[in-house]
């Protein structure tokens, strides 16, 4: 518990990366970066780890954080026209809340419903994205810096619940739920 109060600092910290440098909008590390500075994308990779954190089992708490990562590869290749993109980014924040709102029914909803919201989530995320990287032979190794970065994020959300949890908060659950839904609502406003 002495340590607590570093929590605050450390996230700060992704607002010093420098997430966009002049030409490498291709490389590993701009795309390992990219969702720590990305707030949707921040947001969506601990909402999935805490999700998968709040599931019964083992497997189904792996299930859970592959079936996004799978789905987020699927949409960065989907062929999407350009003209389908603002819309889609209203979606992309709307579910970053969606993610939220089944954080908090979690207990009562079945494992086929979250993994659902999980992949649509995975593929809006991903839609997204992939319009954002340049078609040339280094898009392969944004792709790659992006998912280690949500395998980092979703672990993250996943000790993060799991130690509030433990520790039984009164309401953490719906803190977390709450926070993801306020987060969401802002950046539909900002968009």
């Amino acid at each position: 518990m002495k340590h607590k109060y570093l929590i605050a600092p450390l996230a700060l910290l992704p607002m010093f990366a420098f997430a966009h440098p002049q030409g490498h909008a291709d490389s590993l590390l701009l795309g390992f970066s990219h969702p720590w500075v990305g707030m949707d994308h921040l947001l969506a990779m601990l909402a999935v780890g805490m999700l998968a954190a709040a599931q019964a089992d083992l497997k189904t708490k792996v299930i859970l954080m592959l079936c996004f990562l799978l789905s987020l590869i699927a949409g960065v290749y989907a062929p999407v026209p350009v003209n389908l993109l603002t819309s889609v980014e209203y979606i992309v924040a709307l579910s970053v809340g969606l993610l939220g709102l089944s954080l908090l029914i979690t207990p009562r909803l079945p494992s086929a419903i979250c993994n659902f919201v999980v992949i649509a989530s995975g593929l809006l995320h991903g839609i997204v994205h992939g319009a954002e990287i340049p078609n040339n032979s280094q898009s392969d190794s944004f792709v790659v810096g992006m998912l280690l970065a949500s395998i980092v994020l979703h672990l993250g959300g996943f000790i993060w619940f799991s130690w509030g949890v433990k520790r039984a908060l009164p309401y953490f659950r719906f803190a977390c739920a709450a926070c993801l839904s306020v987060s969401s609502a802002i950046l539909m406003l900002h968009i």
